[in-house]
């Protein structure tokens, strides 16, 4: 894993980040520090006590759209835009890379249905290496579409296309962790 992250401007610019109060703006920040090279931080016991961040603080990234909470994981939504590693290590959170995807615009969504997803996170570790020259996103969105159409139309779904929809609809059915806070 990397010692270095990058913090993007354009995220710190925006409006969806300037109406976070400080203290959300910082978890961000510390969350991004903290992530593994694919963008997933399951540091949030350290970051919590040092910081005493609240189950509200990470709903509050969640809803403005900067981070996913998934099983006591955060997954940075933004981190194929911010972070090009040259030395890329594989996440340790491999059952979630097979349920996040990959937009067509580099963000990450663990939302199956999405008319914008191009492909699994764990397709790009696998398939390209991490590595996203080359990729054309907006045809393999199409590609997959047409595929997810066919199917349905002849009512026989591919049973990866269900397994990852029940995966999925187990994982958002889950409430928040609790985030553990440090009382002194």
């Amino acid at each position: 894993m990397a010692n270095r992250r990058l913090i993007s401007k354009s995220i710190h610019q925006s409006n969806k980040f300037l109406q976070l109060s400080v203290e959300d703006r910082y978890l961000y920040d510390e969350l991004v520090l903290y992530a593994d090279d694919d963008g997933f931080c399951s540091e949030l016991t350290m970051i919590n006590v040092l910081n005493h961040f609240t189950e509200k603080n990470y709903q509050e990234l969640e809803k403005a759209g900067l981070i996913i909470v998934s099983d006591s994981v955060v997954i940075i939504v933004d981190w194929l835009n911010n972070q090009d590693l040259k030395n890329h290590t594989n996440t340790q959170q491999i059952e979630l890379t097979k349920i996040t995807y990959i937009r067509t615009d580099w963000r990450y969504t663990t939302n199956l249905n999405d008319e914008n997803v191009a492909m699994t996170l764990n397709d790009f570790l696998h398939k390209y290496n991490s590595k996203k020259t080359g990729i054309d996103l907006e045809n393999l969105k199409e590609t997959r579409n047409k595929l997810i159409k066919a199917e349905s139309a002849s009512n026989s779904p591919k049973p990866a296309l269900v397994m990852e929809d029940k995966i999925g609809l187990k994982r958002r059915k889950k409430p928040h962790p609790k985030i553990m806070t440090f009382k002194p």
